[in-house]
């Protein structure tokens, strides 16, 4: 280690004039970059997603099937728990690969679902007489992100989705499991954005679509004719339409433009709601009879439902009429068996988490965060252990920390929590095994549900960055999803705990990263250009950093460092009022191949050879200067572009900017095109007072980055990289000494 430790010395003395003296120089201090020695601290988070109960009636008209269903990924593995209430049975169902849609109870007491697959879109039947499923026998035609199911008017069951831009759906026979009628696209294009078919109806003559999001519609489409129809249009990106199945006819609801309207959808036709009580305009007997009687719900005891790293789970339930009438029942210490309670054990299979997210607390230890809704975890060097604070109902993208207390947002809703490290957490904790958790939204909850920013004002759904300002309030950038690609600005106030934001100056500017200047007098805003798809505003040609005064709570200036750049790239502060930010080249951008009609070109990092690094003075606007480097920059203005491709550009704590450079983007998963990872990246340093980029050493990936004393963590990088990204990382006494 002592050897290694010196020649990365000699790297960074000969690095820093190497870059003073052009491109060639740095180049040849990239390629003679020492393999840092990193160690694998841990894998601090091993678990399972899921866990959320579907009761479905058993055919004895009393009891129901409990179905918990465990995975890994989106995609799976799916192990689906079947517990059968009626007789303590547990049975295990296994789909390896598939991603599960939204279902309905059909009226035969039977559960039905859609299933995206290698192949299509397969129909899912659960039996509760059998306590199992079948695959249905006919793809179902739709496509999508969304794929609602409901039961019309006449007893068929009715799918729904998108293709071609535009709604479509489809009629099955449960009788037969077969579908016996495909009423294709439905209403008009979305073109040129996407469409979702996010909610279905049907009566005995029309099935009706919530086709959605730019704009909204809802569709009635005529089962005789084929021939549908618009009966209603609302154009309010933030807004939402509903089309909701009722036993004899249906409804819809349309929220947009600060008001809420409701419709009666009968005849093909959508009649407005003058009265919450007034009757249907359909025939409808004084006895609503559903399709299927549900017995009454059993209580269920969940507490244990999703379990630790050794996959052992144990529920409670109790079955309606099974409650005790002992009197010791009634005494504060009786246990749940003498309560009427019964318990099921079982196991499901748990699963290491990537590691995407990490920060240094104030007291050395270090918070990070998982995979999608995993939760986090917090490892302490002294003890050389971590510990899971448990999953968590956020897909967590950013986070910082305040004032000894971490705030994290991510998605869905741009949700925002804060975690006091100081507590333990309140996740998944109860008084007993029947007892529910402490909401997340309790003032005693720990992390806590503080709001959602996009209703505060920003209208992201994905929060991406964040950065703490100068006035005490946190703040976050990201942008919109389904409704929008632009970008979204929010902030929390823990003083009078109040959230707020804006969303109309990034129309056509997603956000991608901010960071604060001048001690927090500024936010700086970094983002990517966008078409607006609310106007079809065409991308501009040049992005923009924004520049938010946090004094006077308005955007003071516009600043665009790189001409034609199309991203502003990474930014961090370093200090006298101004940033650096690092992008891609937009000279080597001009002359990529354009994509296709089908959107098909080359791949990020293909084609980029070298980047541009920049500094800014964000209390003048001034550009102090720029200067190519002879590599692509670590991230990609898509999807990841927060940081969970591996990449990172943090202030360290000896003045300097830690980054990664000399490398490019490669693909990582043969089954999957779009999985591209940064590997064998240089770790260096930038004086930001002029650019002078030191070499430290290679790593085999990067990953966001976070100080101990001398000591560098490191997450486990790109959120691709499977099987290598769910370690948490370290280099020892990578921080230069400060000079005597």
């Amino acid at each position: 280690m002592a050897s290694m430790w010196v020649m990365g010395l000699m790297v960074l003395s000969t690095a820093g004039a190497a870059m003073a003296g052009g491109e060639v120089d740095l180049r040849a201090a990239v390629e003679q970059a020492p393999l840092l020695h990193v160690e694998e601290v841990c894998a601090p988070i091993r678990t399972t997603r899921g866990g959320q109960p579907e009761l479905v009636p058993n055919p004895d008209g009393q009891t129901y099937d409990l179905l918990l269903r465990y995975f890994c990924q989106y995609w799976g593995p799916h192990t689906t728990v079947i517990i059968d209430l009626a007789t303590g049975e547990v049975k295990k169902h296994l789909i390896e690969n598939a991603l599960f849609g939204w279902g309905t109870l059909g009226p035969d007491g039977k559960a039905y679902q859609h299933l995206i697959m290698k192949g299509g879109v397969f129909i899912l039947r659960y039996d509760p007489a059998k306590n199992d499923f079948e695959f249905l026998p006919d793809k179902a035609p739709v496509g999508g992100e969304v794929m609602p199911m409901t039961v019309g008017t006449d007893g068929m069951i009715y799918g729904g989705g998108s293709r071609e831009s535009k709604a479509c759906s489809y009629q099955l026979d449960p009788a037969t499991g077969r579908i016996t009628k495909d009423y294709g696209t439905m209403g008009p294009s979305h073109a040129p954005n996407a469409c979702w078919g996010y909610s279905i109806a049907a009566d005995d003559d029309y099935v009706y679509m919530a086709s959605g999001k730019i704009p909204w519609y809802i569709v009635a489409l005529s089962k005789k004719t084929g021939k549908d129809e618009v009966l209603h249009t609302m154009d309010d990106p933030r807004g939402h339409v509903t089309v909701s199945q009722q036993r004899y006819g249906c409804t819809a609801t349309s929220q947009g433009h600060g008001k809420i309207e409701r419709f009666w959808l009968y005849q093909g036709k959508a009649i407005p709601m003058t009265d919450p009580k007034e009757k249907p305009p359909w025939p409808q007997p004084e006895k609503v009879e559903p399709w299927v009687k549900l017995p009454p719900r059993p209580e269920l005891g969940l507490a244990g439902a999703v379990p630790k790293a050794d996959g052992k789970v144990r529920i409670w339930y109790c079955n309606p009429g099974a409650q005790a009438v002992a009197p010791k029942a009634a005494l504060p210490d009786a246990k749940p068996q003498d309560l009427g309670w019964k318990c099921i054990d079982f196991e499901v299979p748990t699963f290491p988490s990537s590691v995407l997210e990490i920060l240094r607390l104030d007291d050395g230890r270090i918070l990070g965060a998982g995979e999608s809704y995993t939760g986090n975890f917090i490892y302490d060097p002294a003890t050389n252990t971590a510990v899971h604070t448990g999953p968590l109902g956020l897909s967590q993208y950013c986070m910082v920390l305040h004032e000894g207390k971490v705030y994290m947002s991510g998605y869905p809703s741009s949700a925002l929590y804060c975690f006091d490290p100081t507590r333990s957490s309140t996740l998944h904790t109860a008084a007993s095994p029947t007892a529910k958790p402490l909401p997340v939204e309790h003032k005693d909850s720990n992390p806590r549900l503080l709001t959602y920013l996009a209703h505060a004002g920003s209208g992201c759904h994905k929060m991406w960055t964040a950065a703490v300002g100068g006035d005490g309030k946190v703040y976050f950038g990201g942008r919109w999803y389904r409704n929008g690609e632009g970008g979204g600005l929010g902030w929390w106030d823990p003083k009078a705990e109040k959230g707020g934001g804006i969303s109309q100056p990034f129309a056509n500017y997603q956000i991608n990263y901010i960071c604060s200047a001048a001690q927090g007098r500024y936010i700086v805003i970094s983002t990517n250009c966008v078409r607006d798809q609310a106007t079809n505003t065409p991308a501009p040609e040049t992005a923009r950093l924004f520049v938010l005064d946090t004094m006077r709570m308005e955007i003071v200036r516009h600043i665009e460092p790189v001409p034609k750049a199309a991203f502003t790239g990474a930014i961090a502060d370093a200090g006298d009022g101004c940033i650096l930010g690092i992008t891609f080249d937009p000279e080597e951008r001009a002359k990529a191949p354009p994509k296709d009609e089908n959107g098909n070109g080359p791949s990020y990092g293909t084609f980029d050879q070298s980047s541009i690094l920049y500094k800014v003075n964000v209390e003048t606007g001034a550009v102090v200067w720029t200067k190519r480097l002879p590599y692509p920059v670590g991230f990609r203005s898509n999807e990841n572009a927060d940081g969970h491709d591996g990449f990172d550009f943090l202030p360290g704590p000896d003045g300097k900017i830690w980054t990664y450079t000399g490398a490019r983007f490669v693909p990582c998963n043969p089954e999957k095109k779009w999985h591209y990872a940064y590997l064998n990246p240089v770790l260096v340093r930038i004086d930001p007072r002029d650019g002078a980029i030191e070499v430290v050493g290679r790593l085999s990936h990067g990953g966001r980055l976070a100080f101990v004393g001398r000591d560098l963590y490191l997450s486990g990088g790109c959120k691709y990289l499977e099987g290598k990204n769910e370690i948490l990382r370290r280099i020892r006494g990578v921080v230069p000494l400060p000079p005597r």
